[in-house]
C-alpha cells in the first residue's frame, strides 16, 4: 500500500519530503577580479539562469592566488548545493600539479567525495 501510494505520488511528479532546489538564492564565487572578462561573461550566463531557475544567482568575485582564494570560499561554504565556483582551468588542474600543500584539494570541492 506504501509502495503504491510513493508510486503515485512519483507519477504525479510531486516527490514528498524533498525540498524544491534551489530553495534560495545561489552563490557563484569567480576567481576573476571584478569587471574582467571571466566576471562579464559569469554574470551574463548566471543572469540567464537564474532566471531559468526562478531564483537570484549573487556572484561574488575572489580573484588572488591563482584562483586558490576563491576555491577555498567555495570549500569552506556548506554542502547544501547552493555554492558553486567559476574559474579557470588553473585553480583545478594546474595548481594542485605545481603545488604540493594546497588548502583545496579536488576531493575537497566535489560532492561526492564528502
Amino acid at each position: 500500500m506504501a509502495s503504491a501510494l510513493a508510486l503515485a505520488g512519483l507519477a504525479s511528479g510531486q516527490v514528498t519530503g524533498a525540498e524544491r532546489w534551489p530553495s534560495r538564492p545561489i552563490t557563484v564565487v569567480s576567481s576573476g577580479p571584478a569587471g574582467s572578462a571571466p566576471d562579464t561573461r559569469a554574470r551574463e550566463l548566471f543572469t540567464h539562469i537564474g532566471m531559468t531557475l526562478g531564483q537570484p544567482i549573487v556572484v561574488e568575485n575572489m580573484s588572488g592566488a591563482g584562483g586558490i582564494i576563491a576555491m577555498e570560499q567555495v570549500r569552506r561554504a556548506s554542502p547544501d548545493g547552493h555554492h558553486f565556483i567559476f574559474t579557470h582551468i588553473g585553480a583545478v588542474v594546474i595548481n594542485p600539479s605545481l603545488m604540493r600543500a594546497l588548502p583545496t584539494t579536488r576531493c575537497a570541492i566535489s560532492i561526492r567525495c564528502r
